[in-house]
């Protein structure tokens, strides 16, 4: 059948414009409609695309914007790139999953590794919690963390936070183990 004449094919064109350009291209590929496809299916499959490609890039556009914001903080320069194990050599022995903002950065461009903001904020407290374990209480580099975690109350809203527990068991479940290196 000549899927241009259906009255679904009229109705759909009316009301999608040229949302519904693909899902005709697809139409028109022999075997399509024979197998039972139709337009109001195609046209609901390229704009849940569309839609899910929307969110995703927001979702990068908003955790960008997080990162930033924190990179922005005059504390924050000890927490822009990975610590380098060359120099503290037994960083390592002490903190078992290091993270910076550098590699924060990283992953989100990537795309792949943040599903939500519970998961950055997991991984921003982690930069706070590795800081402390190895500095130990007192010392300058705990004062900035210290003042990390209260400007990240301030930039987070407090459901991202009490969920950021959930986001620690998904995002220990991929990835490359936080290859980069907090503080």
């Amino acid at each position: 059948p000549d899927f241009a004449d259906t009255a679904e094919t009229l109705a759909f064109r009316s009301k999608a414009g040229a949302n519904n350009k693909a899902a005709e291209r697809a139409l028109a590929i022999p075997g399509v409609v024979e197998a039972g496809w139709t337009l109001s299916d195609l046209v609901s499959m390229t704009r849940g695309n569309k839609d899910s490609d929307q969110k995703r890039h927001q979702l990068k556009s908003e955790l960008m914007s997080l990162v930033n914001k924190v990179s922005d903080q005059q504390f924050s320069w000890c927490f822009r790139d990975p610590v380098n194990t060359e120099e503290v050599k037994d960083y390592l022995n002490v903190v078992t999953e290091p993270i910076d903002l550098r590699t924060m950065e990283k992953r989100i461009r990537k795309g792949d590794w943040y599903k939500n903001k519970h998961m950055l904020y997991s991984d921003m407290m982690k930069m706070v919690n590795n800081c402390k374990l190895y500095n130990g209480e007192g010392s300058t580099y705990s004062e900035y963390a210290v003042s990390l975690e209260k400007y990240l109350a301030t930039i987070f809203p407090k459901r991202v936070m009490s969920a950021a527990s959930l986001a620690v068991a998904a995002a220990s479940e991929g990835g490359d183990g936080g290859s980069g290196g907090g503080k």
